[in-house]
């Protein structure tokens, strides 16, 4: 009976066990990277992935890391909203739609007005306040699925509105004016000038080219750095603490005297803010908009990397955006594809199969396994395995 654990709360025993360090190499580089400060955390990895157009001249890696950035940026601002304050909006692109469609105009010849960049973003930034507030106004009698309609419709409209209005009636004018362009878009957009920098030229830097791309990288990085930097104080602050109550329980904080109201607003307007110019610089790199951009694929897609990050935590965010901004792009072609699936097989067995040696053997055992049926194809059917010609692929295209 003395070995009898039923009814035995064992949880305050094993604390200290569940609190322990991984041991080896691995743990002592884990437990080296936990003493540093967070600060210094997130500068190591900012200032290695602002490493990467030093180490590849190749503008497709420049552009995917760009993604990366330009996708967690996105996925912070949506964080704010859904992870902090626990609102589900799922209007969110529109103001990224917002703010790009807003630098097409005010930035480019389709109206003759080249504003400058600075002054565009700006104007962007506070637009998306303004438009974040409005949007806001029905979350304050709606919650749940009833707010998740209301701002799904937002999104569904502002992307018809950007299809339709290439055929705008207006009185002061003679004949119908496009606005948007339709499906065609507004193209030849003017790129980012700014502190003096012009964008779309290349840079000499160090003795390093710099190309258009990854300058656009840098403006992109430093949007992200900002956006979090601001977002993590905003969350250590009394503003933050209350959006985290008001997720858990809006009753119970509105009780407890939180203006409710005013903080749901807050966040509208945050996360609406860092859409905009996310948008703006967005349509910069691209030096198009399309109103197909901003399809309710993108939103799904930051949802998932936000969910796939943790709601509520910035490093997670970051990195679910990391994730599912790389994966697409190794997917495309079938030689990078296979290496992610069999890096991941391989990946799996070391982390999960215990004892170690046995993930060994069975790796082991794959490879060789692997190895005697290409040998025996090789041997029985050399044709299978010889690559198709130029022909055959363009006749199969």
């Amino acid at each position: 009976m003395a070995s009898d654990k039923f009814g035995r709360d064992e949880w305050v025993a094993q604390i200290d066990a569940r609190r322990a360090a991984p041991t080896g190499v691995t743990g002592q580089l884990l437990a080296r990277w936990n003493a540093l400060p967070l600060g210094w955390r997130w500068l190591g990895v900012l200032a290695a992935f602002a490493a990467i157009p030093f180490l590849t001249s190749n503008d497709y890696l420049i552009r995917v890391a760009g993604t990366v950035c330009l996708f967690a940026t996105l996925s912070l601002g949506l964080n704010v909203v859904v992870g902090y304050a626990g609102l589900l909006d799922l209007g969110f692109v529109a103001f990224y739609g917002l703010g790009a469609y807003a630098y097409a105009l005010l930035s480019s010849g389709k109206f003759d007005l080249h504003w400058p960049s600075w002054v565009t973003l700006l104007f962007i930034g506070v637009l998306g306040l303004a438009f974040g507030v409005l949007l806001g106004l029905p979350s304050l009698r709606l919650l749940g699925d009833y707010l998740a309609i209301v701002t799904l419709g937002f999104g569904l409209v502002f992307v018809q509105l950007a299809i339709t209005m290439d055929r705008v009636e207006v009185p002061w004018h003679a004949g119908p004016i496009d606005v948007t362009g339709g499906s065609n878009g507004l193209i030849n957009l003017d790129p980012l000038r700014l502190f003096g920098l012009d964008f779309g030229e290349p840079l000499t830097l160090f003795g390093y080219a710099l190309s258009s791309v990854a300058l656009y990288f840098y403006a992109l990085l430093a949007a992200l750095a900002v956006v979090l930097l601001v977002i993590y104080h905003l969350n250590q602050s009394r503003i933050g603490r209350a959006w985290r109550a008001m997720r858990e329980d809006s009753l119970a904080a509105e009780a407890m005297g939180m203006p409710t109201k005013r903080l749901k607003l807050l966040a509208f307007a945050c996360g609406s803010a860092i859409a905009g110019v996310s948008g703006g610089i967005f349509a910069a790199w691209q030096h198009s908009v399309f109103p197909l951009n901003f399809s309710t694929d993108l939103l799904i897609t930051l949802y998932a990397m936000m969910v796939l990050g943790g709601l509520g935590s910035l490093p997670g965010v970051v990195i679910g955006a990391g994730i599912l901004a790389v994966i697409p792009e190794l997917l495309r072609s079938p030689e990078l594809a296979r290496v992610a699936f069999y890096s991941a097989v391989v990946l799996g067995v070391a982390l999960f199969l215990r004892p170690r040696r046995n993930g060994l053997i069975v790796l082991a055992g794959v490879i060789l396994l692997g190895l005697i049926l290409r040998l025996a194809t090789q041997t029985l059917w050399p044709d299978l395995l010889s690559p198709p010609t130029i022909t055959v692929a363009a006749e199969s295209v």
